[in-house]
């Protein structure tokens, strides 16, 4: 990390005889805290299976439902440009992704170890399903998304008494009266 500071300060400054010095030291521990605090979620646990998975030389597809959560990985894009989901999802019955079988993308997704799609709830159901007929179909594979290992992340909000609402219910003849019935909602 010390050694990227230095080198975009050598960049910066176009003097390519700065040395590491306390000052460049101190910056680079400031910016691993940062990195730190920052990464410590779900981000940082799909980056860290990205990079071991690529690390050994093994294809990891990484795909998001929105822009922004695909800006958030390396290498990741959104699920309709990389899968070439069709537009129109809730009108086709069964749809398949737009991939033939002697593509790039085919190659990629048969011979990935991994595919990690974030931010899957925002998508439609049947993209999964697409994403599901289509891996059958390139994998050669009647199991489910053709054998291939799928991440599916999403970050549910946490559930805390605002989120729910108390509502009281009439009281059954079938439980206690000394039991007070409450139902969430």
């Amino acid at each position: 990390m010390s050694e990227d500071i230095l080198h975009q300060i050598r960049i910066t400054s176009r003097n390519h005889d700065v040395e590491m010095n306390e000052e460049i030291h101190n910056r680079a521990l400031l910016l691993i805290e940062d990195m730190c605090y920052l990464m410590c979620g779900k981000t940082f646990l799909m980056s860290v299976v990205l990079a071991t998975v690529r690390a050994r030389s093994n294809i990891a597809v990484a795909v998001a439902s929105s822009g922004i959560a695909a800006t958030l990985l390396e290498g990741c894009r959104t699920a309709h440009s990389a899968l070439k989901l069709p537009l129109n999802l809730q009108t086709i019955e069964e749809p398949t992704c737009n991939i033939t079988k002697n593509s790039a993308m085919a190659k990629d997704l048969s011979a990935s170890k991994i595919i990690i799609w974030d931010e899957c709830t925002m998508a439609h159901k049947r993209a999964l399903e697409a994403l599901n007929r289509t891996l059958k179909d390139l994998r050669n594979d009647s199991r489910c998304f053709g054998g291939a290992m799928i991440l599916l992340s999403v970050r549910f909000p946490p559930n805390t008494a605002s989120n729910f609402k108390i509502y009281g219910c009439r009281r059954n003849k079938r439980f206690s009266s000394n039991r007070p019935i409450y139902g969430a909602m």
